[in-house]
């Protein structure tokens, strides 16, 4: 035969009490990690995001220069037109104006990314860093780890932590807090 044991009042208010602290501190973990998690890849992203615009800098400053301003600058009118149906099919106009839109764009990417670079270089130069110079050397000057080395009288392990410091900072200065 079992015996049943009963729970007075007090002692099942200790076990809620004690099971809800347990609950909300699991909770409160659970959420801090993810949270943590959801930071952790914003940065990823951050960081991932201006290795790609440092790599295609010189690509997308070349592009602005060379694209079309404006579809008269290179077309005559019934020029344009031939091309128009016999390439895009009736669907050209908005291919050129994708064009001159894409150019736009990266005209106003280039400025940024140009402008954010002459103010983490100021900050650089005023703390004696040599992060954004390296960064500049490395994506746009397109000089090799060796060759920055070699300029900053260094080992090249210092060019890849100064890189990927100058890399971090310059997320920031390129995305605002959502590089953070």
């Amino acid at each position: 035969m079992e015996h049943q044991r009963t729970f007075t009042e007090g002692e099942v208010e200790q076990i809620v009490k004690i099971a809800a602290e347990t609950a909300a501190q699991t909770a409160i973990s659970e959420f801090n990690r993810r949270n943590e998690d959801m930071l952790a890849k914003k940065n990823e992203r951050a960081y991932k995001n201006t290795t790609i615009l440092l790599d295609g800098y010189t690509a997308m400053k070349a592009h602005c220069k060379s694209a079309i301003a404006k579809s008269e600058d290179t077309l005559t009118p019934s020029d344009l037109q031939t091309v128009l149906y016999e390439v895009f099919n009736r669907r050209g106009l908005l291919q050129i104006e994708a064009i001159l839109a894409s150019k736009r764009r990266t005209e106003l990417i280039i400025e940024h990314i140009d402008r954010m670079l002459v103010s983490y270089s100021e900050y650089c130069a005023n703390s004696g860093k040599h992060y954004c110079e390296c960064v500049i050397d490395r994506y746009i000057n397109d000089m090799t780890i060796g060759e920055i080395a070699e300029k900053h009288n260094t080992v090249e392990r210092n060019i890849y932590r100064w890189l990927e410091k100058g890399i971090d900072d310059l997320s920031i200065y390129l995305f605002g807090a959502y590089a953070l």
